[in-house]
């Protein structure tokens, strides 16, 4: 039987080759689960380094190791932090290295592509962050392009199996899985005719905000009256919507997102001040993330229920994060408006 033969793996090769090596859910689940615990320990070590030379605390790490979200996903061995360490790597080697390690940081985008394909979209918002921190300078942009093209290609040619199989599935969505995404119940319910539309319709929509994204938060400031760049802001929330259009999606990625939070305070400056909703967000994700497995357990398992209780709490749960990006985007606007000074007394009408 071939390799993604079945429909039940679609990982890259080369990740199934590497992990095969660790025999996970295999003979030594001992090696296995300390895998995953070391590459954790890693992730927290990289948000403490990048937070700290940010903004001297450490509350990205503690997040990320306390977060119920990023604990199940180690727990239950979720791939998902394949992706995200060498997405972290990618900011952790811009920001902290002197002088920016531009060849480690484009080895790691490029990793993070091959694991992720729908991840080479942050490849916008990261060559944004790389033309600022060197005041604008195109060639060092380029170098990284060149760079990370280069070690692309050489995964996809070192790949022993063709990658069609694997990233088709994900731009196709031809495997219709329940999920927290919000892609699967309308392929289920739509007409045979309308899919191949509307799933272009769907990817389209997973990455045209990227760009506009990067371009409106191109120029936003620290904040308390520095005018140096930062454009963080714009790769947070450029990640976020991602990981909320994506047709795949994981709550891992949530949690991992949620983790980032902390670097949109910088300078005593506090983005997560300006939000308007954060109880409702709050209550949001615990009602989803609390039912979800229990509506995917009566429908599946059980047959007592059926495929609009699942997707009902993953449109909770979508709403949430949702707001949650709507609440950040109005926080980096409203300090836009208070002209890198923050002044949190004032009220203005969200449009």
């Amino acid at each position: 039987m071939g390799l993604y033969e079945g429909g039940v793996v679609y990982l890259p090769p080369l990740l199934l080759q590497f992990v095969n090596l660790f025999q996970i859910g295999g003979g030594s689940q001992l090696v296995a689960s300390l895998l995953f615990i070391f590459l954790d320990c890693l992730l927290v070590w990289q948000l403490y380094s990048l937070e700290m030379h940010l903004n001297q605390t450490s509350n990205c790490a503690w997040i990320f190791a306390l977060n119920p979200l990023t604990i199940l996903s180690c727990i239950s061995k979720s791939t998902i932090v394949f992706t995200y360490l060498p997405l972290i790597s990618t900011l952790y080697f811009i920001s902290t290295q002197e002088g920016a390690n531009l060849v480690l940081s484009s080895l790691m985008m490029s990793v993070a592509t091959y694991l992720d394909p729908i991840m080479g979209i942050l490849l916008v918002p990261t060559l944004n962050f790389i033309i600022n921190k060197f005041m604008r300078s195109i060639n060092r942009s380029l170098f990284y392009l060149v760079n990370f093209v280069i070690c692309l290609l050489l995964l996809y040619w070192t790949s022993p199996f063709p990658l069609s199989i694997v990233y088709g599935t994900r731009l196709n969505f031809s495997n219709v899985v329940p999920n927290m995404g919000l892609w699967w119940y309308f392929f289920i319910e739509m007409f045979q005719e309308f899919i191949p539309f509307f799933k272009s319709v769907f990817n389209l929509f997973s990455i045209c905000m990227v760009i506009p994204l990067t371009v409106r938060f191109n120029n936003c400031t620290e904040g308390n009256g520095r005018n140096k760049p930062f454009p963080l802001y714009c790769w947070i929330i450029s990640l976020g919507w991602v990981i909320l259009t994506k047709p795949y999606p994981t709550l891992g990625e949530t949690g991992m997102f949620l983790s980032l939070l902390p670097l949109l305070d910088i300078n005593q400056t506090s983005i997560l001040r300006y939000m308007r909703y954060p109880m409702l967000i709050i209550l949001l994700f615990l009602h989803s993330i609390l039912l979800s497995p229990i509506f995917y357990h009566l429908w599946i398992d059980l047959g007592s229920g059926n495929s609009n209780f699942f997707y009902a709490i993953s449109l909770v749960y979508n709403l949430a994060l949702g707001l949650l990006i709507s609440d950040i985007t109005w926080g980096v606007l409203r300090l836009e408006y208070d002209g890198g000074r923050p002044n949190y007394a004032r009220k203005l009408t969200q449009v």
